[in-house]
């Protein structure tokens, strides 16, 4: 449900229904938090548009959350630190491919940080005459190569804007977990393998994905 409520976000931003896309946006993060990337391509709009898309969104999450943070208060985070914890991402180790660069701990997780926000201000930055829906892919297979995922089920988001956009060659993100994800599985037997997998599996989407950004702009030229 969230990936198609995030790709209905992109279509209605595309046809400058703000605060439908706004709506739809905070609908989608609400039942899970990965929609909410996709925030810098639905606020890159014009002033009003933007403010007329961000409150929307603003008032779904709250109207959503609401309950929830009368019931349990500073609690309504529930699971989500734990989980950051298991993928290793508190330690900075959970980050493969800036590991490839010798970065752990804060320090990974600073490079990590500064990469999704130079990413969400480069889309805010883009002309409004770039399809919202290629954006977005590139966007989301960004910020999914930074923490490189081990369940390949989150890339259900990026599948459905690869389909909006027809930017194919993100599919090699989007497969790029399973690897890693079946190496962890097997870790008992792989043992230290599980990272090589990882960055193994994510740099050669990584390489894909250059490798046709380069060839697309050479056609342009």
């Amino acid at each position: 449900m969230p990936g198609r409520v995030a790709v209905g976000a992109v279509w209605a931003s595309a046809r400058g229904r703000a605060i439908l896309s706004g709506l739809l946006l905070g609908v989608g993060t609400a039942v899970k938090l990965l929609p909410a990337l996709l925030a810098p391509v639905i606020l890159r709009r014009r002033p009003v548009r933007a403010a007329a898309a961000g409150g929307a969104a603003i008032a779904a999450v709250g109207l959503a959350y609401r309950p929830h943070v009368l019931a349990v208060g500073p609690q309504m985070l529930g699971y989500l630190p734990t989980y950051l914890q298991e993928e290793n991402y508190g330690s900075g180790s959970g980050f493969l491919l800036l590991g490839l660069l010798g970065l752990t701990g804060q320090a990974a997780q600073g490079v990590a940080l500064g990469l999704l926000v130079a990413a969400g201000l480069w889309t805010l930055c883009r002309c409004r005459d770039v399809p919202p829906a290629r954006l977005a892919v590139t966007l989301v297979g960004i910020a999914f190569l930074i923490p490189t995922p081990v369940q390949p089920w989150c890339a259900v988001l990026l599948v459905a804007l690869i389909a909006l956009s027809g930017a194919w060659e993100w599919l090699a993100v989007a497969v790029a977990g399973y690897p890693l994800y079946l190496a962890a599985v097997l870790a008992a037997v792989l043992a230290d393998d599980t990272v090589r997998a990882g960055r193994l599996s994510y740099g050669v989407a990584l390489a894909v994905v250059a490798v046709a950004a380069l060839a697309r702009r050479s056609r342009s030229a």
